[in-house]
C-alpha cells in the first residue's frame, strides 16, 4: 500500500507541475525557459568576468597559456599565447574562471600563477568588467513582466523592456526630462538618459533608437553611432554607472558561542548587499546593522552583537549618515573596504 500511494502521489506531483508550467508565475527550469519563450525573450547564460592586464617581461617573450590571481584568491586566464612586444610589455584580456560579478579593483591582478622565464610582473590599471550568473527562475520571471511592455503605448516603457532583454545587461536606470530646461541632474530637455551596467555598447544603442519617439534626445557620456535604413547616421546617447566604493566599520560584541567566522560572514553579507543596490540607491546606513545582525540568525542565542556601523564613500570620513549617491552612480561594495572590530 505505502509503494502504490507514493506511485500516486508522485504521479500527482508530475501532473501538478505540467499544469503549473503553463504560466509564467509557477513554471520553473525548464518548463518556465518554454514559457518565456511566448514573449520573444530567453534565458540570460552566465558571464565571467573580464579585466585589462599589462603584463611585462622580455622583450619578444612568448607566454604560452596561463593565468594570474588577485589579492582576494580568483584565478584569471589569460588568452592562448602572449608575444611580448619589442618594449616588453603586452595588454591583453584577462577572464575571470568563475562566472559571476568577480570584481578586481586597479592594481588588485598581480600575481602570476604560471611562471615563465623571463615574464617579470602583471597588473591591472582599470577595475575588471563585472561578469553575471545564470539568470535564476525569479530574476526571469521579473524580466518576463517587464517584456510584456516591449509593444507598449508608452515608448519609455518599450526602451527600458528592450535594455533588460540585452544579453548580459545586468542593472539600468533612467532619467527622462520632459521639461523645457536642464533638470537637477543636468539631463537637457526634453531628452532622456539611460545608465546601463553590461550589454555590448551598439545593442543598447540600437534598442535605445528603435524604440524612442521622434524627436526625443538622448543623453549620457557615452554615443554610438546607429545608421538608419536611410543612410543617415544618428549620434544615440546613453551612460555607464559611476561606481563608488564604500568603507564600512561594524563593531560587534562577541558571546560565548562567537567564532572568527562570523566576521567574515558580516564582511560577505555587506558587501553583497551594497553590490545588489540598483543604480541611483541611496545608501541607508542604518540598513547594514540589519546585513550584519543576520549572520547570527538565533535570537535567542546569538553569538554576536552589533554595537554600531559606520560608513561613507571610500576615503571620506567615517559616520552614521546616510550616503546619497547621485542617479548615474552605482554602490559597490568590497571585503577588503568592510572593517569587522570585536568589542
Amino acid at each position: 500500500m505505502s509503494v502504490f500511494a507514493k506511485l500516486a502521489y508522485d504521479n500527482y506531483l508530475a501532473v501538478g507541475m505540467a499544469y503549473d508550467a503553463h504560466s509564467p508565475r509557477s513554471s520553473v527550469g525548464a518548463g518556465l525557459d518554454s514559457v518565456v519563450a511566448i514573449n520573444g525573450i530567453k534565458r540570460k547564460a552566465g558571464a565571467h568576468s573580464v579585466a585589462e592586464v599589462t603584463l611585462t617581461g622580455s622583450p619578444s617573450l612568448y607566454i604560452p597559456r596561463g593565468f594570474v590571481g588577485d589579492f582576494n584568491g580568483h584565478i584569471w586566464d589569460l588568452p592562448g599565447g602572449v608575444t611580448l612586444g619589442g618594449d616588453g610589455t603586452a595588454t591583453v584580456t584577462a577572464t575571470a574562471r568563475e562566472s559571476g560579478n568577480i570584481i578586481a579593483l586597479a592594481g588588485e591582478i598581480t600575481r602570476i600563477m604560471t611562471p615563465v622565464l623571463g615574464w617579470n610582473s602583471v597588473t591591472n590599471t582599470a577595475a575588471s568588467t563585472a561578469g553575471t550568473l545564470v539568470e535564476t527562475d525569479t530574476q526571469l520571471r521579473a524580466r518576463q513582466k517587464i517584456s510584456v511592455a516591449l509593444p507598449s503605448q508608452s515608448m519609455l516603457a518599450s526602451m527600458a523592456a528592450e535594455i533588460s532583454n540585452i544579453n548580459n545587461v545586468t542593472r539600468f536606470a533612467w532619467d527622462e526630462n520632459d521639461t523645457n530646461q536642464d533638470n537637477a541632474n543636468g539631463v537637457p530637455a526634453h531628452c532622456v538618459c539611460f545608465i546601463v551596467e553590461g550589454g555590448d555598447d551598439e545593442d543598447i544603442a540600437r534598442a535605445i533608437y528603435l524604440s524612442k519617439s521622434p524627436g526625443c534626445g538622448t543623453y549620457g557620456s557615452a554615443a554610438v553611432n546607429i545608421i538608419d535604413a536611410y543612410g543617415r547616421t544618428n549620434a544615440i546617447r546613453f551612460s555607464r554607472p559611476a561606481y563608488v566604493d564604500i568603507d564600512v566599520a561594524v563593531t560587534i560584541k562577541a558571546f560565548p558561542t562567537y567564532t572568527p567566522d562570523a566576521a567574515d560572514g558580516v564582511k560577505g553579507a555587506i558587501a553583497d548587499y551594497l553590490t545588489a543596490l540598483e543604480i541611483g540607491d541611496d545608501l541607508v546606513t542604518s540598513v547594514l546593522w540589519r546585513e550584519a545582525q543576520r549572520i547570527s540568525p538565533e535570537t535567542r542565542e546569538p553569538s554576536f552583537a552589533v554595537i554600531s556601523v559606520t560608513a561613507a564613500r571610500r576615503g571620506e570620513p567615517l559616520s552614521e549618515n546616510n550616503i546619497p549617491i547621485a542617479y548615474d552612480e552605482a554602490a559597490r561594495g568590497n571585503l577588503n573596504y568592510v572593517t569587522v572590530m570585536v568589542a
